[in-house]
């Protein structure tokens, strides 16, 4: 995320506490706004899907999240 790397640089070129916690702030800001909006788009799956959809959806998710992390891993070790 770029206001991570943005506090991060801050803070090693020395900004004061006031200035790094109020990015931090708006870093949660941004947070919070992605994980209402993820949990919407997940309530609205559930209005519009049935439940064998429902669950084929989320299982699809789970295991390519797991693919994911597996490829990523396994760049890791090289």
């Amino acid at each position: 995320m770029k206001l991570e790397k943005e506090i991060m640089s801050a803070s090693l070129d020395g900004a004061d506490k006031a200035a790094l916690m109020s990015k931090v702030d708006e870093m949660l800001a941004v947070r919070r706004e992605i994980a209402e909006r993820k949990v919407n788009c997940r309530d609205n799956m559930k209005k519009i899907l049935n439940e064998d959809q429902y669950n084929m959806v989320t299982t699809d998710y789970r295991e390519h999240r797991a693919a994911k992390a597996a490829k990523h891993q396994h760049k890791g070790q090289h």
